[in-house]
């Protein structure tokens, strides 16, 4: 089965991941909060990581499809990870496995942000090891919360540039269409029946992070390679 023809058939509602509308895995978690938000798949449709978190933080499952060429996809559970966050972005990453003290080169590099933590974070995909890139702090000190209420984060992986950065886009809430907010509401609270999410194009931050993961034992270059071949599905 080729690639796109795996990613059109791919979608996801609620903890579900749904291949062809019918659900193939949901996703473990602590309370009903937890939600996913992207879905990476890699390799052809061999690997497929799972983002989720809605409320504090929430797993990466990574799916590996067990099905011989030509028949249907069999995703099963490979392994879970944990970060301080709610996970928004994941990509497929190499490291030097002696440098970052990983099993193998497999790993992958996440983003995201909750009440439990927020920032990037590398992650081995065989050892329950992880590695901080960005701290909260940085994050915070990025995306300035005091100015701007809400971001969304991404890894931007720059093919041209030789280049990975943390890219935070503006988001937020705002009123739905013919709905007002509830005055009595309290402002740090957000009005569910009248309001909806909504990202937007414009950066507001970014930070290179290409020098950082040089350093910690990440190989850029095979990296952005591994990327080529990989598509992030979001609603």
């Amino acid at each position: 089965m080729a690639e796109r023809d795996l990613i059109e058939r791919l979608n996801f509602k609620g903890d579900d991941v749904l291949l062809d509308g019918e659900k193939i895995f949901s996703v473990p978690h602590r309370d009903s909060k937890s939600e996913i938000n992207l879905l990476g798949v890699l390799q052809s449709g061999r690997m497929l990581y799972v983002g989720s978190g809605k409320c504090c933080y929430g797993p990466i499952s990574i799916l590996t499809n067990h099905s011989q060429e030509g028949q249907e996809p069999n995703f099963q559970l490979d392994s879970i990870r944990v970060p301080d966050f709610n996970v928004y972005d994941i990509i497929p990453t190499c490291v030097d496995w002696k440098k970052t003290g990983f099993a193998n080169e497999g790993a992958i590099l996440t983003t995201g942000y909750g009440c439990a933590g927020s920032g990037v974070r590398l992650i081995s995909t065989c050892y329950p090891k992880t590695i901080e890139v960005v701290s909260g702090e940085e994050f915070h000190e990025m995306w300035n919360p005091k100015v701007q209420n809400y971001v969304m984060p991404y890894l931007n992986v720059n093919d041209q540039k030789g280049t990975i950065s943390l890219d935070l886009f503006e988001s937020g809430f705002r009123p739905k269409p013919g709905k007002s907010r509830n005055p009595k509401l309290p402002s740090i609270l957000i009005d569910l029946g009248s309001e909806e999410w909504y990202e937007t194009q414009n950066v507001w931050a970014s930070k290179d992070l290409t020098s950082v993961l040089n350093q910690l034992g990440v190989d850029v270059e095979k990296t952005i390679e591994a990327n080529k071949g990989y598509v992030r599905i979001r609603h």
